[in-house]
């Protein structure tokens, strides 16, 4: 038997793919970029590394879901090329991915990047993975300045000393870039780079940073350091807190825009967990009942979400009497809309989600007296929504209420 056209046959199912990724038809093109395991398969890491991969490198002007399907693609595609040793050659076409206009393309090629970090040794982070990330970092374009805060976690405690002072320098100019954007992005990878600093690094560059991100004057950058705000908490002790978040922590409570007030609130529970127990006491009840008296309705949906969470850490007399007070507003509130935490439910004048939860906060005598006349109320109701409500929480009641209601 001639084995050639027999070679020849298998080979034709690779010939097809590599035609169809150069096909005028976005379908077969995607159809090809989906398969491309399968080409590099037939063509082997040396021919995957010399050929297909430069190719791809240049085939960079395409339909957007031709490059976002690319850029998942070239994030799993170490094993064809010859395994971590070779990983680097997947940085170049990645790069260029990370650079496009498209945003969701972008975060999806600085997605592979960081898991192609991830396989580097510290060799090849300082010979391919630290220069890309200069030249993203001084792109002549917001979309590639964009990208690279988001690369300087990945791989960070696996660099030198010096190499780590540079990339925290790098990182202090895109945070005050002057395109919003960038400095949005800044603000959103901070909360990751704070979690691979030393202490020393994150007292001396990212508090800093953080401070004066949280200030901008742009909400949609204040926005995004609420979740710095906690990862840093997390990282730091209680009396450090203090000294270092505090005021931040109280204006953000108080900022001018709701949108702030509203990521407050819906990280109320994991801030409270963070900061320690003074500052719950000395701060965060006071901050939880304005969030729970806020003028936006929006805020105080939020709030309401987080209250079974947040009894946990309130447990004093005067902690509950605060939040009571605060509970009061909520439960009266004409436009609430409650949040997935809760029932998911609209009511026009009332809420019995709202209640219930709070019922969790007051002794006995105050619910007999003041809340089961409401939930008596709630079994008439006009509204089937509010009386299919009842049927599924009242029997929370039962254990607070006892055996004599």
């Amino acid at each position: 038997m001639n084995p050639e056209p027999e070679n020849e046959e298998q080979l034709y199912p690779i010939a097809v793919l590599i035609d169809e990724l150069k096909h005028d038809d976005t379908t077969l093109r995607l159809n090809a970029i989906r398969r491309l395991g399968t080409i590099a398969c037939a063509l082997g890491p040396q021919r995957t590394r010399d050929e297909l991969i430069p190719f791809l490198d240049e085939s960079i002007d395409d339909e957007d879901e031709v490059l976002l399907a690319l850029a998942e693609e070239l994030g799993n595609f170490s094993e064809y090329v010859g395994g971590p040793e070779q990983a680097h050659v997947l940085l170049g076409p990645l790069e260029n991915l990370a650079a496009v206009e498209e945003t969701v393309v972008r975060d999806k090629a600085v997605e592979s990047l960081t898991k192609i970090c991830v396989l580097l040794n510290e060799k090849q982070l300082e010979e391919f993975y630290i220069p890309l990330l200069k030249r993203l970092s001084v792109g002549d374009w917001f979309t590639s300045r964009t990208s690279a805060t988001g690369l300087y976690a990945a791989g960070y405690r696996k660099l030198s000393p010096g190499m780590q002072d540079d990339l925290r320098k790098l990182f202090h100019q895109l945070a005050h870039d002057e395109t919003p954007m960038v400095r949005r992005a800044a603000a959103k990878a901070l909360a990751k780079l704070s979690k691979e600093v030393t202490k020393e690094q994150m007292v001396s560059d990212v508090i800093p940073l953080f401070h004066k991100l949280a200030q901008d004057e742009q909400d949609s950058v204040r926005l995004l350091t609420v979740e710095c705000l906690v990862a840093v908490a997390e990282l730091l002790q209680p009396d450090e807190c203090k000294v270092y978040l505090l005021g931040t922590l109280r204006a953000m409570v108080s900022d001018k825009s709701w949108r702030i007030r509203y990521m407050i609130a819906q990280k109320f529970v994991e801030l409270a967990n963070a900061v320690g127990e003074d500052i719950i006491k000395e701060d965060l009840v006071t901050a939880f009942v304005h969030v729970l008296k806020d003028n936006e309705g929006e805020v105080r949906t939020a709030a309401s979400g987080q209250v079974p969470g947040v009894y946990f850490f309130f447990l004093s007399f005067l902690c509950l009497a605060y939040v009571r007070d605060g509970c009061t507003t909520v439960a009266r509130d004409s436009k609430l809309v409650i949040g997935k935490h809760t029932l998911m439910l609209y009511c026009s004048t009332r809420d019995l989600t709202v209640y219930v939860c709070f019922c969790k906060l007051i002794d006995q005598q105050v619910i007999l007296a003041s809340i089961m006349p409401c939930v008596k109320d709630l079994v008439t109701d006009t509204s089937q929504h509010v009386r299919a409500a009842l049927a599924m929480q009242i029997s929370g009641l039962a254990p607070i209420l006892g055996k004599e209601a």
